[in-house]
């Protein structure tokens, strides 16, 4: 509440005590204050250029903001506890460490960090792991070979591979497909006839996601059916999280089922061409015979690794 709120709400209610207003009033300045700062005031944070991520921060409102921070002892230990087996726990631990360490702001307003985008939240994650442990002996690589008697001469050729966002492949958004993105929306706006005239797709949310996977988890607990043709297309028919729960998704699905079977493979394949985040692959030009090596992005620690370092194991273990 601002503090002309305030001020109008007990001139509207005189059973509202005098004592507290003031505090109340001060209160409300300095966080509106601060509210207002630009991010890359916020001590400790780094300002992200919305045109290095991976949207490029064309889903986002005009006026948006990005900044990270390193990650603190608090996440670090909550990161730790992460299950590499369960996927739906190494999302969530990553999801954690974004919330706690980016923040969001459009124009004056402190937005959530459910409202960035799938594809920018692993981009975010990395930036901030890079941030939090900036020394060379921190870094987490990869080897990757060519496997092949390059030009006839005996031996393989490897690299060592740092992994960080500087290393990752982007999938960039066809033209063909750019042709229908909406300046004023923030999202792809298509007018066919299949698609029963105005159709829009939206670059899925970390928030939208979330609310899905939750669900669809449930579901696969009481060995209920999951119609993996709607949860494919959902992410990107589903604007915003907020109000978003078990009977909107209820209702999303029954509409879903109303479509025709051109409009379903219209809209599938439109989704699998809105592609705009990391590629899992790193690759390489052999070093010796000029031939692409590419190999599966793997961490040599597991997902743990990228935040659990000990700068002692290398001399106890001789690692």
């Amino acid at each position: 509440m601002s503090p002309e709120e305030i001020i109008r709400q007990r001139e509207q209610n005189s059973d509202i005590p005098f004592e507290g207003i003031d505090q109340d009033i001060k209160a409300a300045t300095a966080a509106a204050k601060e509210a207002s700062q630009p991010l890359i005031a916020s001590v400790g944070y780094k300002a992200i250029s919305l045109e290095d991520l991976p949207s490029e921060g064309k889903f986002y409102p005009r006026n948006s903001e990005i900044s990270i921070r390193s990650a603190q002892n608090q996440e670090i230990r909550h990161y730790s506890t992460i299950e590499e087996s369960d996927p739906y726990d190494v999302n969530d631990k990553i999801g954690i460490v974004v919330e706690k360490s980016a923040k969001l702001k459009v124009g004056p307003t402190q937005a959530s960090w459910k409202d960035v985008t799938t594809e920018d939240r692993m981009f975010l994650f990395f930036a901030i792991r890079d941030l939090t442990f900036p020394e060379p002996e921190q870094q987490i690589s990869m080897n990757l070979g060519c496997n092949r008697s390059c030009m006839g001469t005996p031996g393989s050729w490897n690299e060592k591979v740092v992994i960080n966002n500087q290393e990752f492949g982007y999938y960039e958004l066809p033209e063909n497909l750019m042709k229908w993105y909406s300046e004023e929306e923030r999202c792809l706006k298509f007018e066919h006839p299949v698609l029963g005239g105005t159709f829009r797709l939206y670059a899925p949310t970390v928030g939208v996601t979330k609310v899905l996977n939750d669900y669809t988890r449930r579901l696969m607990q009481e060995n209920k059916a999951i119609d993996k043709s709607f949860y494919k297309v959902a992410p990107y028919i589903i604007k915003d999280w907020r109000g978003l729960d078990e009977n909107k998704i209820m209702h999303e699905h029954q509409e879903n089922l109303k479509w025709g079977t051109d409009k379903l493979a219209t809209v599938e394949a439109l989704v699998d061409k809105f592609k705009f985040g990391m590629k899992t692959d790193v690759t390489r030009k052999c070093g010796k015979c000029g031939v692409e090596v590419s190999a599966p992005i793997t961490f040599p620690g597991g997902f743990k690794s990228l935040f659990v370092v000990s700068s002692a194991i290398g001399d106890l273990l001789g690692e």
